[in-house]
């Protein structure tokens, strides 16, 4: 079954949504306290790897980057967001990235770092409210684009005991076995780190097309999880995100929550209402003095469905 990015209907989603099975003696789901109103801040198109799977792939490529002045203009206009995602390409490479992390922590803002790990030498370990992000695709390989956990466990290391750290594993037609000794890896070389997190490599500028390089099929997806829950034996706990197909008991409830949290700006003057909508086609002429609107939508803006198909799932590990 392939899906082409809006002609999806509820009779097709339906035949891929999937409830996980929870065994309450390895786990349970976590509460589901407040979401924070996001921005997400790609800060520059420069990135070291270029990965060929990168879900930005269609912005990266180029050096441009927001100066430190436009993000202050940002985040002064805009007192009512309480977290911002930092992004790229690799935000790393940015010239005035000290600045801008500087700024926000001052401001008392939460700071998501989103890096692939390779250069995280150049961070400092001086800023209070930064979480770092890290996504990784394998645990070793000649391939740096497939972000190989093993090439950047010193660093990691090195960091883990001084800023919270959450590494992802984004699930492809080629490592989908290595799922469990992944979260083994994590487990063996890592005292502060206490979760994973699990998605699936998408398309973002065409989420629901199945029919692209080295993607999962969507429908494929749930079962994997599903039987990386009955199987792992593990300590971590396990957040889970894949829009729209993977559900638990307790998701509804948060489902109002999620919707409508997140809010992408790009470099020239360039914004869109959803995380999911980074294609080149999607994004919005954009003015840094106005202040972002976070609308309390009854329904998806994207799809006009009734609840939002944002599906972050927390699972507790027994």
């Amino acid at each position: 079954m392939i899906f082409k990015d809006m002609s999806i209907t509820p009779v097709q989603l339906k035949k891929i949504r999937v409830t996980l099975k929870l065994n309450p003696q390895k786990w349970k789901e976590a509460n589901y306290g407040p979401y924070y109103k996001t921005l997400l801040l790609f800060i520059t198109n420069h990135c070291n790897l270029r990965c060929e799977s990168c879900f930005n792939k269609n912005n990266v490529g180029n050096s441009k980057e927001m100066s430190f002045e436009y993000v202050k203009t940002i985040v002064d206009s805009n007192p009512q967001v309480t977290k911002y995602d930092i992004m790229g390409g690799e935000p790393m490479l940015h010239t005035e990235l000290d600045k801008i992390l500087t700024y926000l922590d001052e401001q008392g803002k939460k700071i998501g770092l989103y890096t692939n790990g390779m250069l995280l030498s150049r961070l400092k370990t001086t800023y209070k409210n930064l979480k770092l992000n890290l996504g990784c695709h394998s645990i070793i390989s000649n391939n740096t684009s497939l972000k190989p956990v093993k090439l950047v466990t010193e660093q990691i290391k090195k960091f883990e005991s001084i800023y919270p750290i959450k590494l992802c594993y984004l699930i492809s037609k080629n490592n989908v076995s290595d799922l469990l000794p992944f979260s083994k890896y994590v487990e063996d070389n890592f005292n502060n780190i206490k979760k994973l997190t699990i998605g699936a490599l998408r398309d973002e500028s065409d989420y629901w097309n199945n029919d692209c390089k080295n993607i999962l099929p969507l429908e494929k997806y749930p079962l994997l999880i599903q039987n990386f829950l009955d199987a792992y034996d593990g300590k971590l706990n396990v957040d889970i995100f894949t829009e729209g197909v993977v559900f638990t008991p307790r998701l509804p409830q948060s489902q109002p929550n999620q919707l409508n949290r997140f809010k992408c700006i790009f470099v020239d003057n360039k914004y869109t209402e959803c995380l999911y909508d980074v294609g080149v086609d999607k994004k919005l002429d954009f003015n840094p003095k106005s202040p972002i609107k976070f609308c309390n939508y009854k329904r998806c803006p994207r799809y006009g469905r009734s609840n939002c198909l944002t599906d972050k799932i927390k699972l507790i590990k027994i």
